[in-house]
Order: C-alpha cells, then structure tokens, then sequence
C-alpha cells in the first residue's frame, strides 16, 4: 500500500523505488500483487510514467488515510526515543568501493544510523544528489570525458573532488623496475627478464560482444537493436547512441525486467543442477570463464569470501 501511494505521488516507478530505497523490480512485482489481490488495476502505464485509473484514484484516496493513521499510531509511542541518522550513498558497482564501505559500516552501532548503499551509473548518481538527496555520490568515467563531467558538476554547483586513473599514463618502465625490486622477482624471474626484457609489457583486456552479449545476453541484446538497429555487433562505438534513452521511463524498466529476467533464469538453472537457491533479488557477483591462481579471478573469489567472513564476525 505505501508503494503504491508513493508511484502514485512520483507519477514514475523508477522515481518511487528511488524514494522508498527499494530496487525497482520488488516495487513493481508488489504492485502487480496488489493489483491482482484487488481485482482492479490501481495505474496506467506508458512510456511517459505511470496515471492513476478511476479505480486507482479510490484507492489511493483510501490508503493514504489509512496510511495517516498508522502513523499516528506509531509517532504516539515513539514519543521520547532518539532518531535515527540517515545516510544514504550513489556509487559505481566496483568491489573496492562496496568493501570501503562495508569496512564503514563496521564501524557503527546498530542503533546508530539507516545507510542507504545505491549502486547505479554516474548520470543516474548525479540525479540522486541533485534531486533526490543523497548525502554523498561516487562516479567513475573515460578519461575523454573529464571535461564533460568537471563542467557540468561546476553548473550544477555540486561539490566534487577528482581523481585521475588513466592507464594510458601508465609508466610501464617505472612499474618493471618496481617489480624488479620485489623478493619473488628477483628470485624467479630476473633471469628471464633479463633474457626475454620485450616480453613483460602491459595488457588492457576488452570484450567480444558477439559472444558475451549477442550470444549469452539475447535478451539484452534484442533490447539494443530495438533501439539503434545492427551495426553495434561489429562496432560497439554505436552503442553511444543509447545514450538518447537514458531518460526514457519504459527503455529504463524494460532493462531492469531484463536483468530480473537474466538472474531469475540463473537461479531456476543453479537450482536445477546443483540444487542451490540464490534470491534473484540480491546482487549477483558472477564469474565467467576458468579460475587462473595468478590473475584476478581468484582474488575476486577471495574478497567475496574475505567480505562474507567479515559480515560474520563483525
């Protein structure tokens, strides 16, 4: 019932599970229940948001009386007891961020404060600040686009600070001779080096989205040339024009039932072969391809496990 009263204020679900910091899919699986437990339909939907139906109206006119009420009944016995302090976070989904935090979150009391923890992408991070009130926002970027975002968040009078990771600054030379100073190094592979110095060189590893999207995603990839049409399967640049839908309410919700939709059929086949449930709602850490002992795969795994040990023991 509260969902509902606040879709029906925002006039957008996108907008009321930002509000009610619930993940979009629960707020609109609720609403379906609501709606079928009802027997009505309480909203229109269009690409442009959401509209009450005349049944809606009734309905939310009733809850959000009934709504007042609880409240009431609740502030009658709250009188006296110390408020909680809010703090809610719009960050990049990165393992170094979520671990900073947890590490955070540690040091609190239960009681000490509600923490909000958003992962999403950084125009969706500038939104939370800008219009919804987040206390602090993480955002990550190309390098070529440091113009854009430093003027844009200086317009917008938002308080940043920049740090710079550009691997194309990368002093390759300065990063061997540190290696060459480390014990194993020198050890294992001095020799070597000093045979084969044009071999230890860096590598920047991409996709092939012919078979991690096209292939394994086809969901989401019939979602792309809905919109832009082929071309992106040779060419992932195009991909740049889904940026003129980054604001449209049914292209934003059709990619959120798609990723449900991923995780759901995820679940049913973990469930089927190795009889292991997983809650599609939760974060999905997934790990592709074969597990090296030297590459970050593995370290991957062991923060996962470092993170987990951590939620227990403290």
């Amino acid at each position: 019932m509260k969902y509902a009263v606040e879709v029906a204020k925002a006039g957008s679900l996108n907008k009321a599970s930002e509000n009610l910091y619930v993940a979009l899919p629960n707020v609109s699986r609720s609403i379906r229940e609501l709606e079928a437990d009802l027997g009505i339909a309480i909203f229109d939907r269009s690409a442009k948001g959401v509209t009450l139906t005349p049944e809606g109206e009734e309905f939310i006119g009733h809850a959000k009386e009934i709504l007042e009420q609880i409240e009431h009944v609740e502030n009658l016995y709250k009188d006296g007891a110390a408020k909680k302090q809010k703090f809610s976070i719009s960050v990049p989904r990165a393992s170094y961020v979520s671990d900073a935090f947890a590490a955070f979150s540690c040091t609190l009391s239960k009681d000490a404060a509600e923490i909000f923890y958003k992962e999403t992408n950084s125009q969706r991070t500038i939104r939370n600040i800008l219009e919804h009130d987040y206390k602090l926002g993480i955002i990550r970027y190309a390098e070529n686009y440091d113009k854009y975002f430093k003027d844009g968040n200086n317009e917008r009078n938002v308080l940043t600070e920049f740090n710079s990771n550009n691997t194309d600054l990368l002093n390759v030379e300065q990063v061997k001779e540190k290696l060459m100073q480390l014990d194993y190094v020198k050890q294992e592979l001095a020799d070597w080096y000093g045979l084969y110095p044009k071999k230890f060189n860096n590598k920047t590893n991409g996709i092939t989205q012919r078979r991690w999207l096209l292939s394994a995603n086809p969901r989401l990839a019939k979602f792309i040339t809905d919109r832009i049409g082929h071309g992106w399967e040779k060419d992932l640049s195009k991909l740049k024009e889904l940026e003129k839908f980054v604001d449209d309410e049914q292209s934003l919700n059709e990619l959120l039932e798609i990723k449900l939709a991923n995780k759901e059929a995820l679940a049913a086949y973990l469930k089927e072969t190795q009889n292991e449930i997983i809650d599609p709602a939760s974060i999905f850490d997934v790990q592709i391809k074969r597990l090296h002992e030297y590459k970050r795969q593995l370290l991957n795994v062991l923060h996962v496990m470092y993170l987990y040990n951590r939620l227990l023991n403290e």
